[in-house]
């Protein structure tokens, strides 16, 4: 394990260059770019950071392709479920491989796109996150050689056939919703709360879930009280940099899941509403997690027998 020193400069470090593509972006006067950029070069840099580069590669560049057409489907409930579906299933296949957990930001991106679309044509939204992505794929995979590799665990094609189909039902029909009535902000929390509680193993789900919900409330509060003190944009964006890449570090430190929660959501309630409001940002936030969370320990709770049974069949100990 590198030394806190060590971890402390590349932190740091991270801070400037997860920043900047947004601030690149704003610069170039693309300034409605400028907040899902940041979410595209995290996308990168965390699945660079703890994967392989080519997978990793591999969703950058169709992160860009799912931002362009959310670019088009957002007025098109229809499309808007087909892509969410899509996303889902892509998740399912990234399971098998064993990356599904290294590459999770890449339909979260996807789905803030999608309920607040850029006013950008698709082609120069897509470019321009699949860059930021590329640029943090970039970034994480010198990060990744100064730190202790470890092996990724391929998902049995039972068990991502079936998270798949749960991803892929939740996200596509909620992703209709998200487009049809035009739920914004909101629908983005709710299609990615889709994507961090379940898990390829129900097993881990329900744990997931739990700890979801901790680091939600408390970042929660984090995120408000900056808020409701704290009128600057910049500085809110800034601080909103600082709980991503902070989100990182604890993951590198190995820290419990809810601190990584908390510091993710206070990086992005920050850097989301930083332009907007970030004390409406965080309700959103909260009501579309509390509403997303329910879905998804529903449809886990169904499908426990079935995953159980086709566990058993397989000679599968962990479901």
């Amino acid at each position: 394990m590198a030394s806190p020193v060590k971890l402390s400069a590349t932190v740091v470090g991270l801070l400037v260059l997860v920043a900047a593509p947004s601030l690149l972006l704003n610069l170039l006067g693309f300034d409605a770019l400028a907040g899902d950029a940041l979410l595209a070069t995290a996308t990168g840099l965390i699945a660079a950071t703890f994967g392989p580069w080519r997978p990793a590669l591999v969703a950058a560049l169709l992160l860009g392709l799912g931002a362009g057409v959310a670019v088009v489907a957002a007025p098109l409930p229809w499309l808007a479920a087909v892509l969410m579906a899509a996303c889902g299933i892509a998740m399912g296949v990234a399971a098998r491989f064993g990356v599904a957990g290294v590459v999770a930001m890449a339909p979260i991106t996807v789905a803030f796109v999608l309920a607040e679309p850029p006013s950008t044509p698709p082609a120069a939204a897509g470019g321009a996150y699949a860059a930021a992505a590329v640029f943090g794929v970039l970034v994480g995979a010198a990060v990744r050689r100064r730190l202790p590799h470890k092996d990724l665990e391929a998902v049995h094609i039972t068990r991502a056939l079936a998270y798949a189909g749960m991803l892929a039902l939740l996200a596509g029909v909620s992703g209709w919703f998200v487009a049809e009535r035009g739920l914004g902000h909101a629908g983005a929390w709710l299609l990615m709360t889709y994507f961090v509680v379940i898990q390829p193993y129900l097993q881990d789900g329900w744990r997931k879930a739990l700890e979801r919900a901790i680091g939600t409330v408390f970042g929660f509060v984090i995120a408000m009280g900056l808020g409701l003190v704290i009128e600057v944009e910049w500085l809110l964006l800034a601080l909103g940099v600082g709980g991503l890449v902070l989100g990182i570090w604890v993951r590198i430190k190995n820290a419990p899941y809810w601190a990584y929660t908390a510091a993710l959501t206070v990086g992005i309630v920050l850097a989301e509403g930083a332009s907007n409001s970030v004390v409406s940002t965080g309700e959103q936030r909260l009501w579309a997690t509390v509403v997303g969370t329910g879905a998804s320990l529903a449809a886990m709770a169904v499908l426990v027998p079935i995953y159980r049974r086709s566990a058993q069949r397989v000679g599968i100990d962990h479901y």
